[in-house]
């Protein structure tokens, strides 16, 4: 992928489930890494362009519904199934200087495969984590 559309990417890291260990790889590397047995890829984004969104889909794909909703922050709180996947929207707080912040992460859960991706949007308690994951 192109550096413009890996500028909302936080992690993308391989895990392998027998070694318990995660590795940070290139996205362009997703495919290689899903073919190994027993490894999981996860994505981790932060308000990513529908270029890259586009792309994932086609890479993981992720429904075109879940995807669409995806492009557009300030969803409600739901789970939807789609096809052989799952859009998980949920809304997150966080306490920043004795005030509360809020965001958004949505989760794209593919069933038939090793491959997950979560996109948030403004402040969330995990995108500091998501960073330094791996």
């Amino acid at each position: 992928m192109q550096n413009e559309l890996a500028s909302g990417v936080v992690n993308c890291v391989a895990y392998d489930r027998k070694q318990q260990v995660g590795q940070a790889i290139a996205l362009d590397a997703i495919s290689d890494a899903v073919a190994k047995p027993d490894t999981f890829v996860w994505v981790g984004l932060h308000e990513p362009s529908e270029a890259l969104l586009d792309q994932l889909q086609e890479e993981f794909d992720l429904h075109e519904l879940a995807v669409e909703d995806a492009h557009h922050a300030h969803q409600r709180p739901k789970i939807e199934a789609y096809g052989n996947s799952l859009f998980i929207a949920l809304h997150t707080a966080q306490m920043v200087e004795g005030h509360i912040q809020f965001g958004e992460t949505h989760v794209f859960v593919p069933l038939s495969n090793s491959k997950w991706v979560t996109e948030n949007f403004g402040l969330t308690p995990t995108a500091s984590v998501l960073s330094s994951a791996g």
